[in-house]
């Protein structure tokens, strides 16, 4: 024979597991939850990363900038020989970044040694490579 209390039980049971949930329908969405979390920290760190690995790739722009024109600088004061082959390289290659700068100043004659417009171009190239991973620090926050 049937117990009418088991029965009573029993269908108060389903009609509480259906409100609350199963304990298998909890720990699905606990971790599917989790899974989520994950998957956003995950994309955060990938997105961090990135932002990590450009901001390196300016830094080692302006500091190869900063090296060239220091080179050039050093080169034109010690008056390198001009048929020298590392002090032509060096001239060549930084030449792009020293033109905006090759007559800021009026130094008094053609062979002049000391080039400030040299220093002012490296103190311009700096500002602004700086100015760039400061701007991108805010737009990653």
């Amino acid at each position: 024979m049937s117990n009418p209390n088991h029965e009573q039980n029993a269908h108060e049971s389903t009609t509480v597991d259906k409100y609350i949930g199963s304990p298998s329908t909890l720990e699905r969405e606990q971790e599917q939850q989790k899974l989520k979390r994950e998957k956003r920290r995950l994309a955060q760190v990938r997105f961090d990363l990135i932002f990590d690995k450009i901001i390196s790739s300016i830094y080692i722009i302006v500091v190869t900038i900063e090296l060239l024109l220091g080179f050039r600088f050093i080169l034109q004061l010690a008056e390198a020989n001009p048929d020298n082959t590392f002090a032509n390289v060096i001239k060549g290659i930084s030449e792009p970044f020293a033109a905006p700068f090759s007559n800021l100043f009026n130094n008094g004659s053609e062979n002049s040694l000391f080039d400030g417009g040299l220093l002012v171009g490296m103190l311009v190239y700096w500002l602004l490579g700086m100015m760039i991973i400061w701007i991108l620090g805010l737009l990653k926050n």
